[in-house]
C-alpha cells in the first residue's frame, strides 16, 4: 500500500463526532457520596469491525443542578483510572472518562479491523503511522474521546469540559483541543515528548517518525488550539526539554492564553503547591476573577565584578507575593540531569539576585519560580546564558562533601505517584536526637553528584545511616559513557542497630546489568537510593 504523509485537516476531516452512540447504562453505584455510572457507547462501526466503548461518568453528592463544571480525565490505557477519577470528584467535580485498554471486565471491546486500538497490541506501536497516521492508535483513541464528549453532552448540557492529560495521554490531549471545538480548556501534565521541536530533523532517516510529527505530534495541533491550555512539567522531566516549553506554547494562536507551570527540582512527579496551582487555574475557567497571575519575568546583566544580576518582575495585580525563588544550574546541557541551585526571597524583596560563576562554567540555566499567599506557584521562561569567556571567574575549590543536613534542597523524594506529597520526605531524628535525610515512601534522589565544580569525588564513598531494623537498599549511580546514559547499583546491608553505622564502597562496588563494574566517579550525573523508606541517611562524603 502506498504511504502517506497526512496533515492533521485530512485526518480529520470526515470525521463526525455526534451520531447514534447507541448508550446504554449498566451500573448506577454510590462510593463515598460518589454517584459512579457505567455505560457503553458506539465510538465506531463498519463493516469489518466496531469499537463499542466502556465509560464511566462521577458525579458529587454536592454537585449542583446545571453545572457547568466537568472534568474529561483522559485515562492512560497501562493503568486504573478510577482511584484519580476518584480524588477529581472528591474535589467536588464532576468526571467521565473512557477505558482505552480494552482490558479487564469491563472494558471497552475492539472487534475486527479496530482490533489494533487494544492497549496488549497498541503498546508497541502507539506511534505507528505506516501506511499512514490513521493507523495510529492514538489517534482511534482521540476520536474515541470526541464521541464520548458528544455523550457528555446529550446527558448534561450546560457543562463546558476540561481535558485532563497526565503522561502519555498529553498526546490525545492535544488533538483532541485543537479538533474539538466543545473543549473549554486543557491540562497538559508532565507530558511525554510534547515539546521536541527538532524531532523530525533528529530522525530523518525514519519515515514513520516523520510522518508522526507532522500528523499527530502535539506541535503539529498547537496552531489548531485556540481553548485556554495549561502546561504543567517539572523542572527534571525526562520525557522533554524545559527548555522548549515556550517553543510550544509560541505556536498556539494566542500565547497569552496559556500558562506554564514547573515543578521545582523534581523529575516524574509534580509538587503539591503544583497540583493547588493547576486546580485553580481549573476554577478560574469557570469562575469569574479566579484566573492565575501571569507568568513572571526574568532580565539580567553581566557585572564587571564576574557575577550576573538578575531582576524578576512579577505580576501583582490582585494577588500578594509570598516567596520568589530564583532557580539556576551551571554546564549541565540535559536538562533531566541538572542539578538546581536556589535563592529565595520574602514577598517584600525588590526581586534582585546576583548569581557568581567559577572558572569551569560555560553556561548558566536561570529561570524563577514565584509562590503567592493564597498558594499559587507559577514559574519564568528557561533562561539559557551563553557565558563571555572573558568574564572575570572566582576560584572554586570543590568539597568531598555530597550531603549534610544543613544542605537543603539536595536530595528530594521519588515515588510512583503523580503527585509528590512533601511531608513524606525530609530530615528526621534518631533517639539519640543526630538528624538524617529520610523518606516515608519511594526513593532518594539527587543530581549533586554531576557538579563538579562543586563536588570533588577522589578516594571512597561514605555515608552513615541509621536504622533499629535490619534493612537493605541499594545506591544506584547513572554516569554518562560512550554517548549514553549507565547504571551501576551497590546492595547494602544495613544490621539492626541503635548507633549510627558507616558504610564505605568504591567503584568496583558498584555494578552495571552485566555484572560490569564502574570504573570510576567520573561523569557522575545522578545518585539514588532505593528501598530507602524509613531509614536516615546523613554525612555523604568521598574520603
Amino acid at each position: 500500500m502506498e504511504s502517506k504523509f497526512l496533515t492533521p485537516t485530512q485526518l480529520w476531516q470526515d470525521f463526525d463526532p455526534t451520531g447514534n452512540l447507541d448508550v446504554n447504562f449498566v451500573s448506577n453505584q454510590t462510593i463515598d457520596d460518589i454517584t459512579v455510572k457505567e455505560m457503553y457507547f458506539s465510538a465506531f462501526r463498519a463493516e469489518d469491525g466496531f469499537v463499542r466503548a466502556f465509560a464511566r461518568i462521577l458525579l458529587p453528592a454536592d454537585c449542583p443542578k446545571n453545572n457547568k463544571k466537568f472534568i474529561l480525565f483522559l485515562a492512560r490505557p497501562n493503568m486504573d483510572p478510577m482511584p484519580s477519577a476518584m480524588r477529581i470528584a472528591a474535589k467536588g467535580y464532576p468526571v467521565g472518562y473512557v477505558d482505552l485498554s480494552g482490558e479487564g471486565d469491563p472494558c471497552t471491546q475492539y472487534d475486527g479491523s479496530y482490533a489494533y486500538g487494544r492497549y496488549a497490541l497498541a503498546k508497541d506501536n502507539l506511534h505507528n503511522c505506516t501506511p499512514s497516521a490513521l493507523a495510529s492508535p492514538v489517534l482511534l483513541w482521540t476520536k474515541m474521546y470526541c464521541r464520548f464528549v458528544s455523550l457528555v453532552l446529550q446527558l448534561y448540557p450546560r457543562v463546558m469540559p476540561i481535558a485532563f492529560a497526565e503522561e502519555q495521554t498529553n498526546e490525545i490531549l492535544w488533538p483532541l483541543c485543537a479538533k474539538d471545538a466543545r473543549i473549554y480548556g486543557g491540562v497538559s501534565l508532565l507530558g511525554s515528548g510534547i515539546v521536541q521541536m527538532d524531532e523530525a530533523d533528529t530522525i530523518e532517516q525514519d519515515e514513520n517518525a516523520q510522518k508522526w510529527a507532522i500528523a499527530l505530534s502535539p506541535q503539529a495541533y498547537a496552531k489548531y488550539t485556540a481553548c485556554p491550555m495549561l502546561v504543567v512539567t517539572a523542572s527534571n522531566h525526562s520525557g522533554h526539554s524545559v527548555d522548549k516549553l515556550d517553543d510550544l506554547v509560541n505556536l498556539l494562536p494566542v500565547p497569552e492564553m496559556c500558562a506554564t507551570v514547573v515543578s521545582n527540582r523534581l523529575c516524574t512527579q509534580i509538587s503539591d503547591s503544583t497540583e493547588f496551582t493547576i486546580w485553580r487555574w481549573i476554577e478560574g475557567r469557570y469562575v469569574e476573577r479566579k484566573e492565575l497571575p501571569k507568568n513572571p519575568t526574568v532580565a539580567y546583566q553581566l557585572q564587571q565584578d564576574g557575577s550576573i544580576h538578575f531582576d524578576v518582575t512579577c505580576d501583582v495585580s490582585e494577588k500578594k507575593i509570598a516567596e520568589q525563588n530564583l532557580y539556576y544550574a551551571y554546564n549541565e546541557e540535559d536538562s533531566a540531569y541538572r542539578a538546581w541551585q536556589c535563592q529565595t526571597q520574602k514577598g517584600d524583596g525588590d526581586g534582585s539576585f546576583n548569581v557568581r560563576v567559577a572558572a569551569e562554567d560555560k553556561v548558566l540555566f536561570v529561570y524563577a519560580s514565584v509562590r503567592y499567599r493564597d498558594g499559587v506557584e507559577i514559574a519564568s521562561t528557561m533562561l539559557r546564558i551563553d557565558l563571555p569567556a572573558d568574564m572575570p571567574r572566582r576560584r572554586l575549590t570543590p568539597s568531598k562533601l555530597l550531603y549534610d543536613t544543613s544542605m537543603g534542597g539536595t536530595f528530594f523524594a521519588e515515588t510512583q505517584d503523580i503527585v509528590l506529597d512533601s511531608s513524606l520526605y525530609g530530615v528526621g531524628y534518631s533517639p539519640n536526637g543526630v538528624g538524617g535525610l529520610y523518606t516515608d515512601k519511594g526513593d532518594l534522589v539527587s543530581f549533586c553528584v554531576g557538579e563538579t565544580r562543586r563536588v570533588n569525588p577522589v578516594g571512597s564513598f561514605s555515608l552513615s545511616a541509621y536504622s533499629p531494623v535490619e534493612r537493605s537498599f541499594a545506591i544506584i549511580i547513572t554516569v554518562w559513557e560512550n554517548g549514553q546514559y549507565h547504571d551501576y547499583t551497590a546492595g547494602v546491608f544495613l544490621r539492626a542497630s541503635d548507633e549510627w553505622q558507616r558504610i564505605r564502597l568504591e567503584p568496583g562496588d558498584f555494578r552495571d546489568n552485566a555484572l560490569l563494574p564502574m570504573g570510576g566517579w567520573q561523569n557522575m550525573k545522578k545518585i539514588r537510593i532505593s528501598h530507602a523508606e524509613g531509614v536516615l541517611f546523613n554525612n555523604m562524603l568521598w574520603t
